[in-house]
């Protein structure tokens, strides 16, 4: 009888060093703490995890209320930035990959139905950097 390859079972690889590595979760919007923990157990090199880090691109409780009176236009590239961070949307045959840069505008849920021909209800929606740079340049004058 062969014997069975033994499969690897998912899981948080420990550090040798740092044990489960944790880190403090911070909001990819404001940078302000989320209350989160990630545990990144072992890292190329087994380095230390950072103290605090993005863990997601789910919006803080501060985001969250200040966007809950219109529609977030959320800001992304289609190249992905050198940080290595993973797209908040994936490739399909309409659209490339989307990585988010941080910025965003809250707008009227009227004026974002209007401008983006987006559902009525939608809260969030995700645009071209330099669709919100000509939005806020406009905004300005």
């Amino acid at each position: 009888m062969a014997k069975k390859k033994k499969e690897k079972e998912p899981g948080i690889r420990l550090s040798e060093k740092h044990g489960l590595n944790p880190t403090l979760g911070v909001c990819f919007f404001c940078g302000q703490e989320t209350g989160e923990i990630g545990l990144l157990g072992r890292l190329k090199g087994d380095k230390e995890a950072p103290r605090k880090a993005v863990l997601n691109y789910d919006p803080c409780k501060k985001c969250q209320e200040a966007w809950k009176d219109g529609v977030a236009l959320i800001a992304c590239v289609t190249e992905q930035p050198e940080d290595g961070r993973p797209p908040i949307s994936s490739a399909n045959d309409q659209h490339p990959d989307l990585y988010p840069t941080g910025n965003y505008a809250v707008i009227k849920q009227e004026a974002a139905e209007k401008a983006f021909n987006i559902e009525k209800g939608t809260r969030v929606t995700l645009i071209d950097q330099k669709v919100l740079d000509k939005i806020l340049s406009q905004a300005g004058e």
